[in-house]
């Protein structure tokens, strides 16, 4: 059976996410005290390896952003639009839905 386009794109949000622990680790080798950050100090300067730090920086946060992690590699909720139904006019064709809705407030 073929997958639909929401299936793709969760399945590829879910190997984002399987990255996040080695992504992270590559992350914090490049700030100050890792190992490439003390290696780029000794071989380059420190304006290069700040220089780095900060390019390797921006590369996590934007890895950060497409697979809708925090910082600790927890998921982030997206925003979501709540629907005020109440401010919906009510018209023949859907007030079916409004009593729906009241059926399941009564409940």
């Amino acid at each position: 059976m073929r997958k639909s386009k929401e299936q793709k794109q969760l399945e590829a949000l879910a190997r984002k996410r399987e990255l996040f622990d080695e992504k992270s680790v590559w992350y914090r080798r490049f700030q100050e005290g890792g190992d490439f950050y003390n290696d780029n100090c000794a071989k380059y300067g420190l304006a290069y390896a700040q220089q780095r730090k900060n390019e390797v920086s921006a590369s996590f946060a934007r890895y950060l952003v497409e697979a809708q992690l925090d910082y600790h590699g927890n998921p982030t909720q997206p925003v979501t639009k709540k629907v005020d139904w109440d401010g919906i006019k009510k018209t023949p064709n859907n007030a079916a839905i409004h009593s729906y809705l009241a059926e399941l407030e009564n409940e």
